[in-house]
């Protein structure tokens, strides 16, 4: 009860007297729950078995009660099957356990075979019409279960939720909800001021099909209409929303002041809206985000329109909305829904775009991968001609006062209109249509028909463009009409536009040094080696990330670096030799060290580190400065200088013969070597040439790394592929003290022995 309680515990405007925390009463048939719930609307009821609900009489009436303010702890039983129906699957007319739900805990339950129907009532759901006044709804799980009503509002948990009503940990699979009018859901129909977190939808099958006025359906994977609601860590898999009218998402179908957040919906989902009366506004996330904003988010689902404004994320972006660093990496197509289509929720027609979609068939298919994960991105092998366009890649459209920052879209967007003999460009990699509003910080790096844009389709009425990268070979933006006052810049495109106002010509081999994304700005970041080109998810800047088997390594970076607590870096200083070989010496860098110059690290974070524990080390950018050239010398200056790439190199033949570089701690040659991107090398005369140098007796070779406070470290050569060490004492062979001095048998103290530190006792 949430009304005033006396200080005798007892509500003074209802006479409920407050139960304490032991006061759970216990029941294990549905007569029990019925009978303790209809005589006390505030009873605390914790399930000791599974409840059939198909054991029920007509006698018991349609609900449980009328309003429940109480606990329904499930203690993890389930709820089975319909009111007083002799088949458990039968749907019933009216009929859910609550009628209402004021300030109630629901938990710890399952909920299957349960179906409801009405053709005179909105607000249909297995659990309650209505929920309010703080409701919280936790650990719960629908299967094939369903609501449908030819009204406004269904789903699993309720109808119509608000007033801070909480829903957490909640699973909805193999399920149907629908709507013959407003909102439907998988877990509520409409929703205001309530949390979601936590929410699963798996193999569900939503719609709305409002099919007499111009208002909207609404249909979502978790509500069709939500307003002042969160929505966080929420994932939908495989499964299709719909709409025969507009507003569809893959989250919330028609989102007002709403703020979603890590949410997900995969590549064997469907979000789709034929716009029957008016435009599409359809959306991986949500149909549309009036207001409110949408935070890393990402669709791979496919989405379908069959009227303007379709996104990987939204259909439209408006009223200030805020949609920042979310990823699409599905399928935006124009097409007619009949070309679309589904069956049940657990089946699907062949011919339909939605089954090839999910098979992959007559598609094609090529793998991508961002911040770590691959995705597979489709591009139909078919070309649908459009009736409508305003795709984007992100969004379908964005209006005055919105944002679209640090977005990515890596998926296809699928336009073929022409009207006449022109053809229509109004989609776009990024954003079909800006009527005002911003773009900023977005890449672009998808596959298209011809009729897309690479970063806007339509660019009208004041809109801002900037800091964004074109990786396709679509020009970037469309005119409407005029330019008027639209502003950007900072934009690169690996095409030039016809109006190259507000675009630079950039190229693969820029995008890939990592040049470019020090050029967009603090909003990007690009791991050398791992990306294959920036990305505007983070402030990082140029960096590189690499695993390591040993404390000690080369290294070469476009940017400059300066030793830290975590990395030392050690330049070639000189070259000594005596009777038992060559010394290279590094010396400690404590300076600024400049970009593009070869040298060698020693990693604090992988000193223990072996072949069977790898650590994972970053080289950060220390500056300002770039190069997209090794600060090497000609080979012909002669032997002993160390050599850098920023690319894979490799060595053979007699070439191999004079390569040096250090693996795992120790220094090594082989008659083929790779060094790999960002990694640096010597170059000096051969083994046998050194060995002929020295009566034919094996030199050793030694870098000798000299640290910041004087000591000194020595890694050995060893050379095994080309000329094994022979008439040596495996004990004693290549073992060196602190000073790179070699040792005999007799020394006692720390040796550097196939290059690790060993205490000799």
């Amino acid at each position: 009860c949430n009304h005033t309680f006396g200080s005798d515990d007892i509500c003074t405007e209802c006479g409920y007297k407050k139960q304490q925390d032991d006061d759970f009463v216990t029941v294990a048939s549905a007569s029990q729950m019925y009978n303790v719930l209809s005589g006390n609307a505030h009873a605390k009821v914790r399930l000791t078995a599974d409840i059939y609900l198909s054991d029920l009489g007509a006698d018991f009436g349609d609900t449980f009660c009328s309003t429940f303010y109480g606990i329904l702890d499930g203690d993890g039983h389930a709820i089975k099957g319909d009111h007083y129906a002799d088949n458990t699957t039968q749907r019933r007319n009216r009929t859910y356990l609550f009628t209402y739900a004021d300030g109630a805990t629901f938990k710890n339950l399952t909920f299957k075979h349960i179906n409801k129907e009405s053709k005179d009532h909105s607000n249909q759901a297995i659990i309650t019409s209505q929920a309010k006044n703080g409701c919280v709804f936790e650990n719960i799980t629908f299967e094939n279960c369903g609501t449908w009503t030819n009204h406004n509002n269904a789903g699993a948990a309720a109808g119509y939720a608000y007033d801070n009503c909480t829903f957490r940990n909640i699973t909805v699979k193999n399920s149907d909800f629908s709507t013959d009018c407003f909102n439907a859901g998988a877990v509520v129909g409409s929703a205001k001021n309530c949390t979601f977190s936590d929410i699963k939808v798996e193999n569900c099958q939503i719609a709305a099909s409002l099919d007499l006025i111009d208002d909207g359906g609404q249909s979502g994977g978790v509500a069709g209409n939500a307003e002042e609601c969160t929505f966080t860590d929420v994932e939908v898999h495989g499964s299709y929303i719909k709409t025969n009218s507009k507003y569809a998402g893959g989250v919330v179908g028609y989102a007002k002041n709403s703020e979603l957040t890590n949410c997900m919906v995969d590549d064997q989902s469907c979000v789709c809206s034929d716009g029957s009366f008016g435009d599409a506004l359809a959306g991986g996330i949500t149909g549309v985000s009036s207001g409110g904003a949408i935070y890393s988010c990402v669709n791979s689902a496919l989405i379908a329109i069959d009227a303007d404004y379709g996104g990987g994320i939204t259909g439209g972006c408006e009223w200030g909305a805020i949609i920042d660093g979310c990823l699409n990496t599905g399928l935006i197509i124009s097409i007619r829904m009949e070309e679309v289509e589904t069956g049940h929720h657990d089946t699907v027609v062949e011919n339909g775009l939605y089954y090839k979609y999910r098979t992959k068939t007559d598609m094609t298919c090529v793998n991508k991968t961002y911040q770590g994960k691959e995705y597979a991105i489709r591009v139909c092998n078919k070309k649908y001609k459009s009736t409508y366009d305003h795709a984007g890649g992100i969004a379908g459209t964005i209006q005055t006062d919105s944002k679209i920052t640090r977005c990515v879209n890596l998926g296809s967007v699928h336009s073929d209109k022409t009207e006449g003999d022109m053809k229509i460009y109004f989609s776009g990699g990024i954003v079909g249509v800006i009527e005002g509003g911003t773009v900023s910080d977005c890449l672009v790096d998808f596959l298209a028909i011809s009729q897309v844009r690479g970063i806007c389709g339509a660019v009208k009425y004041g809109a801002t463009i900037n800091n964004c990268l074109n990786m396709t070979s679509h020009l970037d933006f469309a005119p409407w009409d005029d330019w008027y006052d639209f502003k950007g810049e900072n934009n690169y495109s690996r095409t030039m536009d016809e109006d190259a106002k507000y675009t630079n010509k950039t190229t693969a081999d820029k995008i890939k040094s990592g040049e470019i994304c020090l050029l967009l700005g603090e909003n990007w970041e690009q791991n050398l080696g791992t990306d294959a080109y920036p990305t505007p998810t983070g402030n990082k800047g140029v960096y590189h990330t690499r695993k390591v088997s040993n404390e000690y390594g080369t290294v070469c970076l476009p940017f400059v670096v300066k030793s830290d607590d975590k990395i030392s870096y050690y330049s070639l200083s000189r070259k000594e030799e005596d009777g038992e070989g060559i010394k290279l010496v590094f010396t400690y860098n404590e300076d600024s060290i400049l970009e593009g110059t070869p040298l060698l690290f020693r990693s604090a974070e992988a000193k223990d580190a072996d072949a069977d524990n790898p650590v994972e080390i970053c080289f950060n950018n220390a500056g300002e400065e770039f190069t997209t050239t090794p600060r090497n010398k000609i080979f012909d200056a002669g032997y002993w200088d160390l050599w850098g790439t920023f690319e894979q190199r490799v060595f053979d033949g007699d070439l191999a013969k004079n390569i040096y570089y250090v693996s795992g701690g120790v220094i090594k040659n082989a008659k083929k070597t790779t060094i790999a991107p960002y990694r640096a090398w010597i170059y000096g005369p051969s083994i046998e040439t050194l060995n002929g140098s020295n009566g034919g007796q094996a030199k050793a070779i030694r870098f000798v790394i000299e640290d910041e406070d004087g000591e000194t470290t020595a890694l050995e050569f060893v050379g095994d592929d080309l000329v094994p060490m022979q008439n040596a004492d495996s004990r004693t062979q290549n073992v060196y003290n602190l000073s790179g001095q070699k040792v005999d048998e007799n020394y006692r103290g720390i040796v550097i022995r196939n290059g690790k530190k060993v205490l000799v006792k």
